[in-house]
């Protein structure tokens, strides 16, 4: 199949807003692809590409060469040239990569450019598989939720839990989201008791939003800020049924910012809130100290996100000035040593004993940070992105519950025998 025929299909299925003629669309090409071609044309139209990384971002792209008279290229070939760029490494690898995408762009034709461009980016929305993505995670949702456990045996609370984590992931995240796809990216600020989210967040904003306890737990009760201008993209959103919900124009628009209680509450159910926080979460901004970022409670919850593919942040608060940069080092080895160390890092100085908002200067850079990540381009990237990842830990959640399921139906059928 040529890379041609996808990028028409691609463009036509953006251009209708019809479901029925997506779906006849991305049918019509599904069909006229060859057996093995069926792998890499789903991932095009689901606007990705087969290789995890390639190497290639927005400044590879920056300036490409003339496109093509007429289309050349296989879907197949692409892959292939992708997979030659995704496997090269070592010194002049840099080279030879930009060298193979000159090689791939100039023999595409104006419209598998733009594809290709998209799919390189992230930032490919197809419209192809939205309905039909939305369909099957809403019948998920539903035959999850019909699903039941009554019989005791091993492993069955095990499966009774996924079965509610599955739940919150679905109810809280994918299904708004697929629903509402230009809704804000929520930012979850999380982390252990005392670390000082209710003062990050409120320093943020300016003001208090959010009161900080000196008692735990200190976050008492759960708070979604966002700009009044996304008001009406959020009325739909189960967040909002189970947090306070603020409305403050320092808020960039396109993102929400939420204070989450404790992950490590004394309070069972402002744990099971934390979690579940964090499972709707598009970002997490995970906040520990100086004193405790040695605990296993930060390390957990940030080797959990990279699990997922949740797009990540991390600040660690009241740090010494005298020790900033040793513990700087320390900590940027500790995400290295994990797999980590992409991730954004933004420390702030222990000012002392104090109450109230901290300094602005001394959150700027988050706040500089967060604003860049609400441009349209970055926040659809952070949203897609953690959608992606949600959607690869769904099928081995899925096998999992099915299997606790088939163990209950085996169970059955053998006390039915002995009762027989």
């Amino acid at each position: 199949m040529l890379l041609a025929d996808l990028a028409e299909t691609s463009a036509l299925v953006a251009a209708t807003r019809s479901r029925l003629a997506k779906k006849a669309l991305l049918v019509d090409l599904l069909r006229r692809a060859a057996h093995d071609e069926v792998p890499v044309v789903a991932r095009y139209l689901g606007g990705e590409l087969r290789q995890r990384r390639t190497g290639l971002g927005w400044r590879s792209l920056a300036s490409l060469p003339d496109p093509a008279g007429a289309p050349t290229l296989e879907v197949l070939d692409v892959d292939a040239r992708f997979e030659h760029m995704a496997a090269l490494a070592g010194p002049g690898s840099s080279t030879a990569r930009a060298a193979l995408a000159r090689d791939l762009f100039g023999a595409a034709t104006a419209p598998e450019q733009r594809l290709l461009v998209g799919l390189v980016t992230g930032e490919l929305r197809q419209g192809a598989l939205d309905a039909l993505l939305l369909d099957a995670v809403a019948d998920l949702r539903r035959d999850v939720a019909a699903t039941r456990l009554p019989l005791p045996l091993p492993g069955a609370a095990e499966a009774t839990e996924l079965r509610r984590r599955l739940l919150d992931q679905l109810d809280d995240h994918l299904l708004p989201r697929l629903r509402e796809l230009s809704a804000p990216a929520v930012v979850v600020v999380a982390g252990s008791t005392g670390a000082g989210k209710s003062t990050l967040v409120n320093t943020l904003l300016g003001e208090e939003v959010s009161p900080a306890g000196v008692l735990r737990p200190t976050t008492r009760e759960p708070v979604l800020v966002h700009h009044p201008a996304d008001a009406e993209l959020l009325e739909s959103h189960p967040l909002t049924e189970i947090l306070r919900v603020v409305e403050h124009a320092a808020v960039p628009r396109g993102l929400t910012l939420v204070d989450a209680p404790d992950l490590d509450s004394l309070l069972a159910s402002n744990r099971a809130t934390a979690h579940r926080l964090l499972e709707a979460a598009d970002l997490w901004l995970f906040l520990t100290t100086a004193a405790r970022y040695g605990d296993a409670l930060p390390w957990d919850a940030l080797v959990r996100a990279a699990e997922r593919g949740t797009s990540v942040a991390m600040v660690l608060n009241r740090v010494p000035p005298e020790a900033m940069a040793e513990v700087r080092v320390d900590l940027m080895g500790r995400l290295r040593a994990r797999g980590l160390a992409a991730v954004p890092l933004f420390l702030v100085d222990d000012l002392g004993p104090h109450e109230g908002l901290l300094a602005p200067d001394a959150v700027a850079p988050v706040r500089r940070w967060l604003a860049m990540v609400a441009g349209p381009d970055r926040a659809r990237s952070v949203i897609l992105r953690t959608q992606r990842g949600t959607l690869r830990t769904l099928q081995p959640w899925v096998s999992e519950l099915a299997d606790a399921v088939q163990a209950q139906v085996d169970a059955r059928r053998d006390l039915e025998e002995l009762v027989d």
